[in-house]
């Protein structure tokens, strides 16, 4: 639970800060570093964390668990 509130006001202050593009990158380093599913990225920005994904060579990361 902590971690979803975490996650969520994280989200919250990058899009405040720099729009969807930052927030993309940001939750695609996440998922990366494994401090965050690909399953746990909210629906309307999977496609881009997914695109942003491949684009680094690690489409396979973006997977539903």
């Amino acid at each position: 639970m902590i971690a979803n509130f975490k996650n969520y006001i994280l989200v919250k202050l990058f899009k405040w800060l720099g729009g969807d593009v930052m927030l993309v990158e940001f939750l695609a380093y996440r998922i990366t570093d494994d401090k965050l599913k690909f399953k746990d990225v909210p629906k309307t920005l999977k496609a881009s964390v997914k695109k942003a994904l491949e684009e680094s060579g690690l489409g396979f990361l973006a997977v539903e668990e």
